[in-house]
């Protein structure tokens, strides 16, 4: 797989975290989806981790059993079809003209320039 090194990074950190300490006794050809649907579930509500971050989880998952279907070890994929948490979207709050005025005013000369132009010019 042609993976940046930051996704890389961030799947193995999945892998290790999440992942093995769950399923690594499981033989591949035993994971069967309900286990699966449950163990996404329980991630869900520990609190601990955010919606979106165990619809990464399970994704990665899907992935490594993709891969298996593949290499024909498994005839099909037990992390098709789950159940995932919504992800809530949080209001966005944006600054009224007035805001960014005082902001700009507190951040000295050049901080001004800086805030009104990523302010007013939609830069991320």
């Amino acid at each position: 797989m042609d993976l940046k090194p930051t996704t890389r990074a961030l799947y193995e950190s999945v892998i290790g975290t999440h992942i093995k300490p769950r399923w690594s006794r499981t033989a591949i050809g035993k994971v069967e989806h309900g286990a699966v649907q449950a163990w996404v579930a329980e991630l869900a509500a520990s609190g601990g981790i955010s919606a979106g971050h165990v619809r990464k989880i399970a994704g990665v998952l899907a992935s490594v059993l993709g891969l298996a279907m593949r290499d024909r070890r498994l005839a099909s994929n037990p992390a098709t079809g789950l159940s995932l948490p919504r992800i809530r979207e949080r209001p966005r709050r944006y600054l009224r003209a007035e805001e960014v005025e005082r902001l700009a005013d507190s951040a000295g000369p050049l901080g001004r320039v800086i805030v009104l132009t990523l302010a007013y010019c939609g830069l991320r």
